[in-house]
């Protein structure tokens, strides 16, 4: 099926920034319903790998631990032998499944496990809104590129306990590498100054995900221009930019990722 976007249409675009834009008030939701059961939380996750190790394993693997965990992938499987998967997934995103009525039957290591991926995938998400990759992938990047390190570190202060960047910072610390931990404080404390504009994260997500279905070097920026302002409103001063500067934003995007 020929698509607008590569494998997807305009219209299932706006479906799946919607999905994002309900799974971000669903965010707050959970972190306000942890806040008010710290205790019970802290004994999930005692029990709990630490979600960093999640961050060395490729993300398309991730993501299949994820589904199987939370019974969700023989439907995603069935949807991608569908004639439309985009459209199948969409679909599966928009069913008002119950919670799981046995996740209070589960035992402490079980759920510790459950939320353990949770904030694993929600650091990857966040991750993908700054800086256009997958933590996964910054970690992976971190074995070779100190940068990435630095960018891993500002999206998930946890992940200097995942083995690669463990080992990073032991040879640091070894060398005695004064610089090298003054940044590394600076991107934990997130003081770094290097943090992309947080006006513009939803944009971003919304480029990630086109540039998964089709390269942006393959979409014009006037289209691309009307799809994010004007109808998915999701550039900062939406009734006061104007093309020429969304267009240098947009070049300057698909340098920094290599498109």
């Amino acid at each position: 099926m020929e698509k607008e976007f590569g494998k997807v249409t305009r219209d299932q675009l706006k479906k799946l920034f919607a999905s994002h834009v309900k799974y971000t008030d669903e965010r707050e939701e959970f972190k306000g319903t942890v806040a008010e059961k710290s205790e019970k939380l802290e004994t999930y996750l005692k029990h709990a790998l630490p979600w960093s190790y999640w961050y060395e394993l490729p993300f398309n693997l991730f993501i299949v631990i994820v589904l199987d965990a939370f019974g969700l992938r023989d439907q995603f499987m069935e949807a991608a032998r569908s004639s439309d998967p985009q459209q199948a997934v969409i679909d599966l995103m928009d069913e008002d499944d119950e919670p799981d009525k046995e996740f209070d039957d589960r035992t402490d290591e079980e759920k510790g496990y459950f939320f353990s991926l949770y904030f694993a995938l929600d650091f990857n998400i966040r991750s993908l809104r700054i800086f256009s990759k997958y933590l996964n992938q910054l970690v992976s990047e971190a074995k070779n590129d100190d940068e990435a390190l630095f960018d891993a570190v500002l999206i998930d202060p946890l992940v200097v306990s995942s083995p690669s960047i463990a080992k990073r910072i032991q040879k640091s610390s070894l060398e005695n590498d004064k610089d090298f931990f003054q940044k590394l404080a600076k991107s934990i404390t997130k003081t770094r100054p290097r943090r992309p504009e947080k006006e513009l994260d939803d944009t971003r997500l919304i480029l990630a995900i086109l540039n998964e279905c089709k390269s942006l070097s393959e979409i014009p920026p006037q289209q691309m221009y009307e799809v994010i302002t004007k109808e998915l409103r999701a550039y900062p001063g939406i009734d006061n930019n104007t093309y020429e500067t969304f267009r240098r934003f947009y070049h300057r995007h698909k340098k920094t990722i290599g498109t």
